[in-house]
């Protein structure tokens, strides 16, 4: 026997839960269901955990595609960069996932990933993903789904790019980062994310000078408010600015 080989005994209940919990982490992913608790059970024992300290890179655009991440803790941001701009596609916290695009092609990551917090996320391998797929053919249309749904918030927020002024996208951006359970266009308080206004900048393709004069205004105007490091919405947005 090789005596330099070191092995960790672990007990069997604390290898259950470690395993139990990664079930649970695919259970509350979208993309997942359908699958049954073996599939699942499969998958979580091919998953790979991962922690992430803030502001970690954990894809890069254009690097070579292998993996689906499903996020169990922490926020992440999806982004795009030419030379030294870049621009917000998207925020994504626990329970949602990125890497879908390696599913149905053999392209590189269309899109840098950092984590914005502390953030846990498990690492499944395209392969595993697909001989999942190929066992349970809804997955394959939650696939189809999950892209289409993502086409479509891509192609409003190129509409934006091109037909609305700078304020109309900032109205949009806030829309996104409010609390999902209200519209900050119909209620009287939505309380928004921590975002800071090159957040927003980035998300609009902006400056973060003019972002910061239209809050300005707003904030003046008794719109929104500034509270610990949070936009609230206090009412209805003018419609221009």
């Amino acid at each position: 026997m090789n005596e330099n080989l070191a092995f960790e005994t672990i007990p069997l209940a604390a290898a259950l839960r470690r395993r139990e919990v990664s079930v649970a982490s695919l259970e509350r992913v979208s993309l997942f269901a359908g699958l049954d608790r073996a599939g699942l059970a499969e998958l979580a024992r091919r998953a790979r955990r991962q922690r992430f300290r803030e502001h970690s890179v954990v894809v890069q655009e254009g690097s070579e595609a292998t993996s689906l991440y499903v996020i169990v803790s922490g926020q992440v941001r999806v982004y795009a960069s030419e030379d030294s701009r870049q621009i917000t596609l998207g925020r994504r916290g626990p329970g949602e996932y990125f890497g879908e695009d390696t599913l149905v092609d053999d392209g590189p990551y269309p899109a840098t990933v950092t984590t914005l917090t502390e953030a846990e996320l498990l690492v499944l391998a395209k392969e595993d993903v697909v001989d999942a797929i190929e066992g349970c053919p809804e997955l394959a249309l939650n696939v189809m789904r999950e892209l289409g749904g993502r086409t479509r918030s891509m192609v409003e927020s190129l509409k934006a790019l091109a037909l609305k002024d700078v304020y109309g996208r900032l109205v949009l951006a806030l829309r996104r980062v409010a609390s999902p359970a209200q519209d900050l266009m119909d209620v009287d308080l939505a309380p928004c994310e921590r975002v800071t206004q090159q957040d927003i900048a980035d998300m609009i393709g902006a400056s973060r000078a003019m972002v910061g004069r239209i809050l300005k205004d707003l904030v003046a105007g008794g719109y929104v408010s500034h509270d610990g490091g949070r936009l609230v919405i206090h009412r209805r947005l003018p419609s221009r600015w």
